[in-house]
């Protein structure tokens, strides 16, 4: 005699047959393979629970949760505005050989330059930031050290009342090599501009996307404190003093401009200020004044060698239209409609 039995559990179907011999009372056991039809059939009694999810999956959905709760208290967390300074007029942008002499870092501002740090601060005055709201990050070089404390002097704030100063060496200017010879730069400069500003490196310096990969790893740490930093509010304003071509590999990061874009982009002029405000989102955008200062929509000049008097001597990648005013970069109550690129 045969007979066939069916077990269904709420993990699979089985199938069993037995043979019996009445003769000599034996039995025989085999399994036979599942029949993809009848386990179809069975399963439509059988209810199965959702499967659990697995531990990595549980913590995947708890990231989710948090940043969705993040990203509905964002408004109340992140800071009104980022805003960005260029030191102001150096000893090198108007003697390039004074890098043959003084080390980059060491480079002071010119009397000029201090001058055009203490506009840019009245500039700030004129955005009612305050020094308990204000969170500076700065590059160490000595250049920009004396632009901040001008800007604070001309925006009448006290240094030691700020929300806090920190000095951030990834944010120091490209690297030229040591000291540096002037005919040795004016010709990598001449071979950079046929290669690409982005990617051509100096001897024994860096190149564009050296930067570029510094400033991310700052600006990782630049969002963590936005997320999580005490010192920070609604209404903080973060500063940050720093070099032309930093503050626009800075931009080209934080809003994944092409490397097109960056090549059509220019350095801000001396203590030009770049403002990023904060819209209902918590996401930031450059103000129109903004992206008129760096040139944003022009065509890369790739292959185009630049004059003399058009900074092509300068170490610092002086390569702008003269803006040394604050004013031309930053007029108070202008416009506050933003323009967001995304790159």
């Amino acid at each position: 005699m045969r007979t066939y039995s069916v077990a269904v559990d709420r993990r699979s179907v089985a199938f069993d047959s037995r043979v019996t011999d009445r003769d000599t009372d034996s039995s025989v056991t085999w399994n036979l393979p599942p029949q993809p039809w009848y386990a179809r059939f069975c399963s439509c009694f059988v209810s199965k629970p959702p499967p659990a999810p697995e531990p990595r999956e549980r913590a995947y959905s708890t990231m989710r949760s948090v940043r969705r709760a993040s990203a509905a208290a964002v408004g109340s967390t992140r800071p009104r505005r980022i805003i960005l300074i260029r030191h102001g007029e150096s000893m090198g942008n108007v003697d390039h050989t004074e890098y043959s002499r003084t080390p980059d870092w060491r480079v002071e501002l010119t009397p000029k330059g201090r001058e055009q740090a203490r506009h840019a601060g009245e500039a700030l005055r004129a955005l009612n930031v305050t020094g308990e709201l204000l969170c500076v990050y700065s590059s160490p070089y000595m250049r920009c050290q004396q632009t901040l404390a001008a800007v604070l002097q001309g925006a009448g704030i006290d240094k030691g009342g700020l929300a806090f100063h920190r000095q951030e060496p990834r944010l120091r200017e490209q690297d030229f090599g040591n000291f540096q010879d002037p005919a040795s730069v004016a010709r990598a400069k001449e071979e950079r501009a046929r290669f690409g500003r982005f990617f051509y490196r100096f001897p024994n310096g860096e190149s564009g996307a050296d930067v570029y990969d510094r400033v991310s790893t700052w600006l990782e740490s630049l969002h963590r404190e936005l997320e999580y930093g005490v010192a920070m509010s609604a209404d903080s304003t973060v500063l940050l003093v720093t070099h032309g071509l930093t503050a626009r590999l800075f931009l080209m990061r934080w809003y994944r401009w092409s490397v097109d874009t960056f090549e059509a982009t220019e350095n801000p002029g001396n203590a030009a200020i770049l403002v990023m405000e904060r819209d209902a989102l918590g996401r930031y955008a450059l103000t129109p004044d903004s992206l008129a200062v760096v040139g944003v929509g022009r065509k890369p000049q790739l292959g185009r060698v630049r004059s003399t008097s058009d900074g092509l001597n300068d170490p610092e990648e002086e390569e702008h239209e003269e803006l040394s005013s604050p004013e031309q970069s930053l007029q108070p109550g202008s416009s506050k409609e933003l323009v967001r690129l995304t790159g």
